[in-house]
Formats: C-alpha cells, sequence, structure tokens
C-alpha cells in the first residue's frame, strides 16, 4: 500500500471514528437533538480555509465528521445552537412580515393615457 492511501484510509477510519463520537456526544446535548442523522456544527478559523468563524450550521453526521477531522469544523455548543435557531427564528418572522406586507399591495403596470387628437 502506498503511502497516500495509507492516508487516506486513515482519514477515513478518523472520520468513521469521529461519527461515532458526535452520535455519542450530540445525546448528551440538550439542543443537539432532532433528526438524527444531522448535527449543528460551528466552523473555525484556520489560515488555510478563510472562513468565517464561529457560524453555526447543520450537516448530515458523516459531513460534520469530516470536517472536525479536517479542522474547519467543531460540535456546536447548546448556546451557539440555541443563538442560531433565535436568528433563524427572527429571519423567518421578518420574512413572514415582508410576505404579509406583499399581498397587501397590488402593482398595476399600466401604459400612459395616449391624449386624442381632435379634428
Amino acid at each position: 500500500m502506498s503511502a497516500s492511501t495509507q492516508v487516506t484510509t486513515q482519514f477515513w477510519l478518523d472520520v468513521k471514528e469521529m461519527s461515532q463520537q458526535i452520535v455519542a456526544e450530540s445525546a448528551r446535548q440538550k439542543l443537539q437533538k432532532g433528526a438524527p442523522e444531522w448535527f449543528y456544527v460551528t466552523s473555525i478559523v484556520t489560515r488555510r480555509n478563510g472562513m468565517s468563524n464561529n457560524r453555526v450550521s447543520m450537516a448530515q453526521c458523516k459531513l460534520a465528521a469530516q470536517r472536525i477531522v479536517e479542522g474547519t469544523h467543531r460540535l456546536s455548543s447548546d448556546e451557539e445552537i440555541e443563538k442560531y435557531l433565535d436568528e433563524q427564528a427572527k429571519k423567518a418572522e421578518e420574512q413572514k412580515s415582508r410576505e404579509a406586507a406583499l399581498k397587501g399591495q397590488i402593482t398595476f403596470s399600466a401604459p400612459p393615457p395616449v391624449p386624442s387628437v381632435s379634428k
């Protein structure tokens, strides 16, 4: 087996192990529950990835594990999840308000009246 194959194989073994750790850790968290295959992860800024720090998102278990093993994310804390859910609820409420405001408005686009010429 070549060195690159060994590294690749070890990476995926680490991802598999991390997947199991994510499931175990999330069972201890209050807000990490929900659909069992989805988990909240928080981004970590590194010189290499240039990502925004502390952005919470959801990922399926294998992808979350992969990102954690790569060092670009970590499992979100309950506090981060709560803040994220509050922000999402506010955004949803703002969107509902905009949609409700638009429902009451009807816009017609008609050509301007053409003056009649009498002879």
